[in-house]
């Protein structure tokens, strides 16, 4: 008995020290994974400063001022689910939340939070808008806006939300109807380009006040207008005294009626732009037309909106702008060939002599040809690259297309 006794003991030993060993082994395996933990081994971005992170971050979204969606893949929402880290560091860089695109779906799901659910694809969502208005700090902020024509209290209340941070808009696309938001008035003092899509008659009438003077919009540089007056012209008095012309740089027209008033105080351009469907030809306009010159204008676009809409209200024809255009200083001229019939070439060395722009560096002619391309390289020198843009068969349609107009005029806007 004695002898078990003994071994007994002898074995109890073992095993407590045995279990001793295993503990401190545990603990010196747990320290060091803290240690890998602690110094970023296992996730070596993790390791890289937060600024750099940051940084990183805004290159995974689409360039400022074009805006993410606000879900996906392409959302900075994607950063706040992958780990704390990713999370506070997100939610601290404001630039990831200054474009806003208030036309993105939402899906229904209840994986995503209650204020990030969007269940009507035609409803805005304020209480979502607002989280990023708030999340964007006070940088200045990229909008695009879009709603069908109908009302409500929550599109009231979404444009009341925007209108509340006016003093923060510095890019801007918006589809509005002035008869059911009609004080569109300043200040806007960051705002350097608004494109604007106006569902009502006219931006200004009895009814409804749209107006940007020079002193609400000291930075505005760049401006897209479609359509604005619908039958009326656009150099109408209340459409001249719509936008302080003489300040901007860059300008698109969409669906313009006779512009040329407007033109004569544009002086500044440096990007001009003309889209329309190319069917005006019944607009009656004089025959020798008044010269238009704009001194600084480097890129010039004479483009068809959609090659499959027909537009049947009488219309300036782009012909007539290209005889009035004198742009010493042009460098890159994109035409379609179809707005300049019945003689594209002929029009174009007209234009081109007569503006002498001897820094002419390169001529798009755009959406098919009626002319052998030898035929329209024989009309430019040949310090000038002649090309042709097949695939430009939807004209402003087309998503690359308006992408590539768009980036044009905003690099103006920024300067």
């Amino acid at each position: 008995m004695q002898t078990t006794a003994l071994d007994d003991r002898a074995l109890l030993s073992n095993l407590r020290e045995e279990r001793a060993r295993i503990s401190d082994s545990l603990r010196k395996n747990r320290d060091e994974l803290e240690d890998l933990q602690s110094n970023h081994l296992v996730f070596p971005f993790n390791s890289l400063p937060k600024h750099i992170i940051a940084m990183i971050f805004e290159l995974c979204l689409p360039e400022y001022p074009v805006c993410p969606p606000m879900h996906g893949l392409r959302s900075p929402t994607r950063f706040l689910v992958v780990c704390k880290m990713w999370k506070d560091i997100a939610l601290s860089t404001a630039s990831l939340w200054r474009g806003i695109d208030l036309s993105s779906t939402w899906p229904s799901s209840r994986k995503i939070p209650f204020i990030e659910r969007y269940h009507d694809k035609s409803e805005p969502n304020p209480p979502l808008v607002a989280l990023w208005l708030v999340r964007s700090k006070a940088l200045p902020i990229s909008l695009y806006a879009t709603y069908p024509s109908d009302t409500g209290s929550d599109k009231r209340a979404m444009m009341d939300l925007l209108f509340s941070h006016r003093e923060r808009w510095e890019f801007v696309r918006m589809h509005l109807n002035t008869w059911y938001y009609p004080q569109f008035v300043g200040p806007f003092p960051k705002l350097r380009f608004i494109e604007l899509d106006n569902e009502s008659s006219s931006f200004r009438s009895e009814d409804s006040i749209v107006s940007f003077k020079s002193f609400d919009v000291p930075l505005l540089r760049a401006v897209t207008l479609w359509d604005i007056t619908g039958t009326g012209k656009l150099s109408s008095a209340s459409t001249l005294a719509l936008l302080p012309w003489a300040q901007l740089t860059g300008l698109i027209l969409i669906y313009a009626d006779d512009a040329l008033e407007i033109l004569r105080q544009t002086t500044r351009l440096v990007h001009l732009e003309f889209r329309t469907s190319g069917d005006e030809q019944s607009f009656h306009f004089p025959r020798m037309p008044p010269a238009v010159v704009l001194p600084s204008l480097r890129s010039l676009v004479f483009g068809r909106y959609d090659y499959d809409y027909e537009y049947t209200a009488p219309r300036v024809p782009c012909s007539y702008y290209i005889q009035c255009i004198v742009a010493p200083a042009l460098r890159s001229l994109r035409v379609d060939d179809l707005l300049m019939r019945p003689d594209p070439v002929g029009a174009l060395q007209a234009f081109v002599q007569r503006s002498r722009c001897t820094s002419l560096e390169e001529v798009c002619i755009m959406g098919g040809r009626s002319r052998a391309e030898k035929t329209y390289r024989r009309a430019f020198s040949t310090s000038v690259r002649v090309w042709f843009d097949f695939g430009d068969e939807k004209g402003w349609t087309n998503k690359e297309e308006q992408a590539r107009s768009r980036k044009s005029v905003m690099d103006v806007a920024r300067g």
